[in-house]
């Protein structure tokens, strides 16, 4: 313990080195770090009201509101939630989610790496992971929160699916699909890329397992729980797909990186990853020399059984390839590919494959301490000028969320993220609802997020216009009897409206489609708890 509690203080202080420029005052500009920030602003909202699974942006789209939440990942936004709650801003939110992202991945992939390996391959494989020129590229320059989770929870992930495969513990079931589902609800598209890595990750465990045939069965039902609970994001996201536009909106086509790009050091701001001045697309130098060096030990280990770590230099190579133009046509043939957008991405992967290399590497060379110290050292001297931010915006929260070139968007890039019966951008209005005829008098009583209450008065039948996009799943009531939401040209919500004084009630439901997801949720989350559950009550009565 006290040695784990030593690597493990080694860890947080490394941790606290690569992050502690997120602890100065102002925001770092970045790709997508403005974008998060309202996100999380509007996302907190809806929470505050009651929506346990906020779906609905209300200010964005110019005051008519979009299904954002629908279609993006959730876990991030939670998470920065549970921040604010404490008291933090949500600027401050974003940097501190960014640092316990990158703490608790390299917690994680200590135990995992340490689980193959020992306790200073744990280490190495740690810092290693820390201390790579993509994370910093994910911190300062793109500022993808979500990535950022996703490769913390991806070490945990695999530390879990090893234990349930290799010692068969039924325990682990549970936690494995807890852990699948955490990756989904993180970043879907990485998840996605993630995905074939896994399997096959999976499969090389099983063979090597003492009963392939009950590890396979536990290994299926645990990823299936785990796409089962997060089934209450991607069901909806895929099957309402077709009601908005804008979800693709770069051609992976044009971002696929050249060999030199990924193989010689470069660093920019941009985004197109050019060498002179865009986002860099670099391995790294260090983990170009892990692979080296595994190479040299690969067959010797194979030969000796330690088919993972032959596995992982052949994912590695793989990696490289599907990041280069050679592999267009591999793109175009799976489908889903084209979500990814950026081949790149895979730098994600190269992260974990990298770090895990040298793990195994220092733990079975005779000269275990002087590799450790050479490559942390490299890592950290060829690296840490990466840590360090152009400039800070001096800006609070108040700054985003009270401002129409922030808020008034779709949150997307070129705000082309819309629903489908939008066409263009619509006028911003000061009143939720416009009358089209009639002598009516509506008068707002309660505006929530995903709700409204209004009070009609009126003598005769009337249309009515609601200043909300027309979306599935909007719904409108009087005394609980349904009312016909049709939607304008525009777009918009329109309403007819009979004569006498009431309320109309509004609210955003879950469609079908939604309440099937959070059913297999719901479902799936109490299956796996009774599956633990239940194993953990049989080894404490034996």
């Amino acid at each position: 313990m006290g040695k784990n509690l030593l690597a493990l203080l080694t860890i947080v202080l490394f941790v606290l080195l690569a992050t502690f420029p997120l602890l100065h005052k102002g925001f770092p500009p970045t790709h997508d770090g403005e974008y998060h920030v309202i996100r999380f602003y509007e996302f907190y909202k809806t929470l505050a009201s009651g929506v346990l699974y906020p779906r609905w942006a209300e200010d964005l789209n110019n005051g008519y509101g979009i299904p954002l939440f629908n279609y993006v990942y959730p876990l991030p936004n939670y998470i920065a939630a549970f921040l604010h709650a404490l008291g933090f801003s949500f600027i401050d939110s974003f940097k501190y989610s960014l640092i316990l992202a990158t703490g608790i991945g390299a917690v994680a992939f200590y135990f995992f790496a340490k689980y193959f390996t020992n306790r200073l391959g744990g280490l190495v494989g740690a810092l290693i992971y820390i201390f790579t020129p993509y994370r910093f590229v994910d911190i300062y320059v793109r500022g993808s929160i979500g990535e950022v989770w996703s490769l913390a929870i991806l070490p945990l992930l695999l530390w879990s699916l090893a234990i349930l495969i290799k010692e068969g513990k039924v325990s682990y079931i549970g936690l494995t699909s807890f852990l699948l589902a955490f990756l989904i609800f993180s970043h879907n598209i990485l998840a996605i890329l993630f995905s074939p890595f896994l399997f096959t990750y999976a499969i090389v465990l099983i063979m090597q397992a003492k009963n392939r045939q009950k590890s396979f069965y536990k290994t299926v039902v645990a990823l299936m729980l785990g796409v089962g609970i997060s089934a209450i994001f991607w069901l909806p996201a895929i099957a309402e797909k077709k009601y908005v536009r804008g979800l693709e909106v770069f051609d992976y086509k044009t971002y696929f990186p050249d060999l030199t790009s990924l193989l010689f050091p470069s660093w920019g701001t941009g985004f197109a990853g050019d060498i002179a001045s865009g986002m860099s697309t670099q391995i790294g130098l260090v983990n170009l020399l892990i692979v080296c060096l595994s190479l040299r030990l690969a067959f010797q280990f194979f030969k000796k059984q330690h088919k993972i770590f032959f596995f992982t230099i052949v994912w590695f190579f793989a990696v490289v390839i599907l990041m280069l133009p050679l592999s267009s046509h591999i793109w175009d043939a799976i489908p889903f590919f084209h979500f990814v957008q950026f081949p790149w991405r895979y730098l994600s992967l190269v992260i974990i494959l990298c770090a895990f290399l040298a793990a195994m590497l220092v733990s079975v060379v005779r000269w275990k301490k002087l590799l450790s110290i050479i490559l942390v050292g490299l890592a950290v001297v060829t690296t840490m000028s990466y840590t360090k931010p152009a400039y800070y915006h001096d800006r609070d929260d108040a700054h985003y969320i009270s401002r129409d070139n922030f808020i008034s968007g779709t949150n997307s890039p070129g705000n082309a993220f819309n629903t489908v019966w939008i066409g263009s951008p619509l006028m911003k209005k000061s009143k939720k609802t416009e009358v089209l005829s009639g002598q009516e008098d509506i008068r707002s009583e309660i505006i929530t997020p995903e709700q409204y209450v209004f009070k009609v008065t009126t003598s005769k039948p009337a249309e009515a216009i609601v200043n909300t996009a027309f979306f599935p799943g909007w719904e409108a009531k009087i005394s609980g009897k349904s009312l016909t939401l049709r939607r304008t040209e525009t777009g918009v919500m329109k309403l007819s409206l009979p004569k006498g004084n009431y309320f109309v009630t509004m609210e955003f439901v879950d469609t079908m489609v939604r309440r099937v997801g959070v059913f297999i949720t719901l479902f799936s989350v109490v299956l796996a708890g009774a599956t633990t559950g239940f194993a953990l009550f049989r080894v404490h009565t034996r």
